[in-house]
């Protein structure tokens, strides 16, 4: 009889386990599509270039893509548009947007602001 104990208590302890593991819920947070944005640098001279690029979460399995926006600078992207080299001709501050699109809508908006000098 002690044998049959002993050999059936791993069991036990293992249908304890799995069923305590069933009965608890994980918490996997925010999974909306989500886009982060990160600038070289806040500051420039006229005709440097600042490079922005874009971090995307939450997008496993969707059309998604990011458009940039920057009135007043010149954009040129890379790696399939998660990142934009911009040239600004003029001093000022301007705004650089990532928007990102998600089966042919907008679902966020992230931006910088860059504040360009004139030449020294």
């Amino acid at each position: 009889m002690r044998s049959v104990y002993f050999s059936t208590l791993p069991a036990l302890l293992l249908a304890g386990f799995l069923a305590a593991g069933c009965a608890t819920s994980t918490n996997l947070g925010d999974t909306s599509p989500d886009i982060t944005l990160h600038a070289s640098s806040k500051s420039v001279f006229v005709g440097d270039t600042v490079t922005l690029s874009a971090n995307s979460q939450n997008l496993l399995g969707k059309d998604a893509r990011v458009e940039w926006q920057c009135p007043g600078g010149k954009v040129q992207t890379a790696e399939e548009g998660r990142m934009a080299r911009v040239v600004f001709s003029q001093p000022g501050s301007f705004s650089v947007a990532a928007v990102l699109m998600v089966d042919g809508r907008e679902v966020k908006r992230e931006s910088e602001l860059i504040e360009v000098k004139k030449l020294p």
